[in-house]
């Protein structure tokens, strides 16, 4: 993996531990905390196969 590869990588674990980390400390009960980490992470997934298929069309028109 390139230099930009890991930089790019290591922000979105970076952005991720934040979350969840502001998740579990913030003052809520425990089913509402597990609620709202499912959706956190139902978004995050979503975009990531978003932003995984934008890599590969983009990759595919480069290889044309």
């Amino acid at each position: 993996m390139n230099k930009g590869g890991r930089i790019v990588g290591g922000l979105v674990v970076g952005a991720l531990v934040g979350t969840v980390l502001g998740i579990l400390f913030a003052p809520r009960s425990g089913r509402e905390t597990r609620d709202l980490i499912k959706k956190k992470a139902k978004t995050f997934k979503d975009r990531a196969v978003g932003i995984k298929n934008t890599a590969i069309k983009a990759g595919k028109e480069m290889t044309k």
